[in-house]
């Protein structure tokens, strides 16, 4: 968002009455810790990616060799 954007929200949000103005706040504001989160796990999934799929190169490959067990997860 730009700063002229900013700048006509909060002059938007000047127009509405006190109580108005703080749900907005707080609307704003929980969904800014939604798109933070996100983009830390869009950061932490680019910086693994590559893993992920070696990782899933050796099962295949353990798999085709017959050394994977199947998972019971009631032991875990």
């Amino acid at each position: 968002m730009s700063t002229t954007n900013i700048a006509i929200l909060n002059e938007r949000l000047g127009d509405l009455p006190e109580d108005v103005r703080e749900k907005v706040a707080n609307y704003i504001s929980e969904h800014l810790e939604d798109i933070k989160d996100e983009m830390r796990w869009d950061e932490s999934f680019r910086k693994t990616s590559s893993k992920l799929v070696e990782f899933a190169r050796r099962a295949r490959k353990q798999i085709r060799e017959g050394k994977a067990e199947e998972m019971d997860f009631n032991k875990l």
